[in-house]
C-alpha cells in the first residue's frame, strides 16, 4: 500500500485501498510466495482506525498482521518488518484499551524482530530500542540494559541520526542496572560519531555486517575499529586534565568524570531532558534577539556545572592565574549550551565556570584521542611556515588567498594558522552543508563536509580561528551526538585546535578576543596549552571590560543586548575552543 494512501486524510481513499487489498488477498492461494506481503498491506487498514476510531479496524489489523507474521519464514529478511507492523498495531490497541496482554504481546514482537538475524542491523535496532522502552517502564533495568547494549552495537555508522539518543539511553540504563561507570561510558562512546563506511553498510544483514567489521579490524592500525575506548585509553585522555561527559536521557541524567586514575559517574538529579530542551531553545532565541540570558546561565550552573566542578574539587575561584583545565563533552541538547559560561553573574559572585577553570570541548573521547595521535605540521625544509592571516609576530608569513573554495582548500595544505573573519551559515537540515561564506558560496560553497574530507591529519595545521557566526552550532537534535558543525569539521580535517562561536558575535568583541589570543601565542609560543589559555584570557577580558575601551566589572545582573552599570555584556559567551 502506497505511503500517500496510508497517510491520506480521505477515508474514501482508504476504503478503496482496503477493499482492493482485500480482493487481492482473497484471490491469492494459501501457498502464494508473497502472501505475507499481501497480508501486511491489508493490515495497514489500522491507519483507517486513526480516522474512524473504529476498534473493529484495529482488531482486524492485529489479526491480519499476525497471519502475515505466521506466513513469513523465520529466516526471511522481511519478517522483522512484519513484526514491527504488528507491534505498532498492538501498541495502538494498548493505548486504547490498556490491555496488558497487548503490551506483553508487543514486547514479544519487538524481541522476536530483534532476533531476526537475516534482517539489516538498522531494521533490528528499532525493535530492540522499543522493547527496552517497555522494559524500562516496568523497571526491568537489567533486561532493558541488555537490549540497548545490543542495539548500540548494531547502529549502522551512516544512520546515527535515525537513532539519536539511543546510546544515551543505553548508558543511563546501564547505570540503573548497577553495571558501573566504565561499562556505561563504553556504550555512550560507541554510539557517537563513528568513522564513515561504505553506503552498503546500512543494509548489510547481520552475518555480512559482522564479517565486514572483522575484515576492517584485521587491517593494520584498525584493530579497535567499531570498539569503544579501553579503560586505559579513557584515563590517558584525562591526563593531565579531567574529561567531563554529560549524558542526557529520558531515564536519568549523569556526568561521567574521567580522571587520570579513575572513572566515575555522578547523577545530576536536577537536570532533565525536558528542561535541557526548553533551556536550549530559550537560549538560542535570546541570543539571536539580544534578550536576557541570565536565567539560562544560572540554570546551567545550578543543575549541571556546579555539582560537576564541586565533585572534581574545583570549588574556589582562581586568584593566582594557575588555571586548572577541563574538557567538556555533551550529549543531546546540552551540545547547544555554553557550559563554559554557566554561572551566577551577580555583583560579588564567583560562582561561575569561568572563574574556576579553563574550558575546552571535544565531540567525543574518540575524537580527542584521534587528534592527539597526529603530529603538528612542521616547516618544510627551505620553506617558511605560513598563516592564512595577517597576524602579530608569530614568525609566520601571512597569506591572503583568493577567497574562493578551491584556493582556500589548496592553501590549507601549507598553513599552520587559518584565520577566517567573515560570515558563516548553519544549515539546520543538513549540518554537513554548513558553510563559510566565501566568494561564490551560492554555487560552490566551502562546507563542513568539504573540510572534513580534506584530510590534513598526516601533517596537521595548528590552529583554525573562525571569527564568524555560528561556526560551532548544531541545532539538529538528530545529529547532536555526531557533533557536525564547522568547528568539528576543521578538527576532523586535521587542525589541532579550532576556535569558533555558538551564535552571532559582536564585531568589536571579535577583534578584541582575537588580539588577546594571538598575544598569548606570541608571548608563550604556539603550544597546546597557550591556545586554551589565550581564549580563556580573551573572553574574561571581554567579560570584565579589561580591554582597551572597555568598562570595568561592577554590576548586578547582565543581559545580552544591554548592560547594567559598569559591565559590558554577554558577547563573550559564544566563544568556544575545540582541540587536543
Amino acid at each position: 500500500m502506497n505511503s500517500h494512501v496510508m497517510v491520506g486524510t480521505e477515508v474514501f481513499d482508504l476504503n478503496r485501498a482496503i477493499d482492493a487489498a482485500t480482493r487481492v488477498v482473497d484471490a491469492a492461494p494459501e501457498d502464494h510466495p508473497n502472501l505475507a506481503v499481501l497480508l501486511s498491506d491489508l493490515g495497514n487498514l489500522a491507519w483507517r482506525f486513526k480516522h474512524t476510531d473504529s476498534i473493529d479496524d484495529l482488531n482486524r489489523a492485529v489479526d491480519i498482521t499476525t497471519n502475515a507474521v505466521d506466513a513469513s519464514p523465520e529466516d526471511h529478511p522481511d519478517r522483522a518488518g512484519q513484526l514491527n507492523h504488528l507491534r505498532i498495531w498492538l501498541g495502538m490497541r494498548f493505548d486504547r484499551t490498556g490491555s496488558l496482554d497487548d503490551l506483553n504481546h508487543a514486547l514479544s514482537s519487538y524481541k522476536e524482530g530483534y532476533r531476526c538475524l537475516t534482517a539489516p542491523p538498522s531494521t533490528r535496532t528499532h525493535p530492540a530500542s522499543a522493547a527496552a522502552d517497555i522494559l524500562t517502564s516496568q523497571q526491568d533495568w537489567e533486561g532493558s540494559s541488555q537490549l540497548l547494549r545490543d542495539a548500540v552495537y548494531l547502529i549502522p555508522t551512516r544512520m546515527l541520526a535515525d537513532f539519536a539518543g539511543l546510546a544515551a539511553k543505553a548508558a543511563a540504563t546501564a547505570l540503573h542496572a548497577k553495571q558501573g561507570a566504565y561499562h556505561a561510558l563504553q556504550l555512550l562512546e560507541l554510539g557517537r560519531g563513528h568513522p564513515s563506511l561504505a553506503n552498503e553498510f546500512v543494509t548489510l544483514p547481520e552475518k555480512a555486517f559482522t564479517q565486514l567489521i572483522t575484515r576492517i579490524q584485521a587491517q593494520p592500525g584498525f584493530n579497535t575499529f567499531h570498539l569503544p575506548p579501553t579503560e586505559h585509553e579513557l584515563k590517558a585522555a584525562a591526563n593531565p586534565d579531567p574529561v567531563i561527559i554529560v549524558n542526557l536521557s529520558p531515564y536519568r541524567c549523569d556526568a561521567f568524570l574521567i580522571e587520570r586514575d579513575r572513572i566515575r559517574a555522578i547523577e545530576l538529579p536536577n537536570l532533565t531532558l525536558v528542561d535541557a530542551k526548553r533551556q536550549a531553545v530559550h537560549l538560542r532565541q535570546s541570543a539571536e534577539t539580544g534578550a536576557d540570558i541570565t536565567s539560562q546561565l544560572e540554570w546551567l550552573w545550578d543543575t549541571t556545572c556546579q555539582p560537576i566542578l564541586d565533585a572534581l574539587g574545583l570549588r574556589q575561584p582562581v586568584t593566582d592565574n594557575s588555571w586548572p583545565r577541563v574538557w567538556w563533552i555533551s550529549t543531546g541538547h546540552l551540545g547547544q549550551l555554553p557550559l563554559h559560561a554557566a554561572g551566577r553573574y551577580t555583583r560579588t559572585s564567583s560562582e561561575t565556570v569561568l572563574d574556576r577553570v579553563m574550558s575546552s570541548y571535544a565531540p567525543s573521547i574518540k575524537a580527542l584521542l584521534h587528534g592527539r595521535r597526529h603530529r603538528t605540521r612542521n616547516a618544510v625544509e627551505g620553506q617558511k611556515d605560513s598563516a592564512l592571516i595577517h597576524c602579530l609576530s608569530l614568525q609566520l608569513d601571512p597569506i591572503t588567498p583568493r577567497l574562493r573554495k578551491n584556493d582556500v582548500l589548496e592553501h590549507l595544505n601549507r598553513c599552520r594558522i587559518f584565520h577566517f573573519a567573515g560570515h558563516g551559515e548553519t544549515v539546520l537540515t543538513e549540518p554537513s552543508q554548513s558553510r563559510l561564506l566565501l566568494e561564490g558560496w551560492q554555487t560552490d560553497p566551502l562546507t563542513a563536509g568539504d573540510l572534513r574530507d580534506s584530510r590534513l591529519q598526516e601533517n596537521s595545521p595548528f590552529l583554525a580561528y573562525l571569527s564568524a557566526c555560528s561556526t560551532g552550532a548544531n541545532d539538529t537534535l538528530q545529529l547532536a551526538d555526531e557533533g557536525i558543525h564547522l568547528v568539528s569539521a576543521f578538527q576532523l580535517a586535521g587542525f589541532r585546535h579550532v576556535v569558533g562561536t555558538l551564535w552571532k558575535v559582536s564585531d568589536k568583541a571579535c577583534v578584541d578576543a582575537a588580539r588577546v589570543l594571538y598575544e598569548t601565542l606570541r608571548s608563550e609560543g604556539m603550544t597546546d596549552a597557550a591556545v586554551c589559555r589565550g581564549l580563556h584570557r580573551a573572553i574574561r577580558a571581554v567579560r570584565d571590560g579589561q580591554i582597551e575601551g572597555g568598562q570595568a566589572r561592577d554590576a548586578t545582573l547582565v543581559s545580552l543586548g544591554t548592560w547594567t552599570r559598569g559591565w559590558t555584556n554577554y558577547y563573550w559567551v559564544p566563544y568556544i575552543h575545540y582541540g587536543v
